[in-house]
């Protein structure tokens, strides 16, 4: 999702079902969601219908998707990241 999220690219997520794996990308999907990166359509509501749908909307709704991707401020997170775990391994 971070991939989509660094390109600024608004997804409809997929996630596996809690039977299917450990729930992290149902966490995952949800979090992006609340952010208005992507849109969520759970595997298990999936049908050609609400594929369809979903993708419509997210179509529909593109513009507020590429705002809030862009507001994300995604250049350099890489960085960013290494800078916490440095620091953290330091102890500061």
């Amino acid at each position: 999702l971070f991939e989509f999220a660094a390109l600024e690219k608004p997804v409809v997520a997929v996630p596996l079902p809690l039977g299917a794996s450990r729930g992290d990308q149902i966490d995952n999907a949800k979090d992006f969601a609340a952010r208005g990166w992507l849109s969520v359509l759970p595997q298990e509501e999936m049908t050609r219908e609400t594929l369809c749908r979903a993708i419509d909307e997210l179509y529909e709704n593109r513009a507020s998707y590429h705002e809030a991707l862009k507001a994300a401020d995604m250049a350099g997170a890489s960085a960013r990241v290494a800078d916490v775990i440095d620091r953290a391994a330091q102890g500061k």
